[in-house]
């Protein structure tokens, strides 16, 4: 059986003093998206959809190497409906 995983990481990081993308910051040496991946790796998940802010395409592609790319939308609701 392949694992699958729809990773949601759109957030715009609001609250964290809007700084960018969330999936963008840094914890320790990675950032939260590295970490994430890292973690479904972990778990024997095989195919990773990452869903990405619009226009960030470029900044998330080189950390998600392997996992398709999907634009989300203006709320998390849209970005996992789409």
């Amino acid at each position: 059986m392949r694992l699958a995983a729809l990773l949601v990481a759109a957030g715009r990081g609001v609250r964290l003093g809007d700084r960018g993308p969330k999936a963008l910051v840094r914890l320790g040496a990675r950032t939260l998206l590295e970490h994430a991946l890292s973690g479904l790796a972990d778990a024997g998940v095989e195919d990773v959809v990452v869903v990405h802010p619009s226009g960030e395409a470029d900044r998330f592609a080189p950390l998600a190497p392997g996992a398709r790319l999907a634009v989300g939308g203006d709320t998390r609701t849209a970005s996992v409906r789409e």
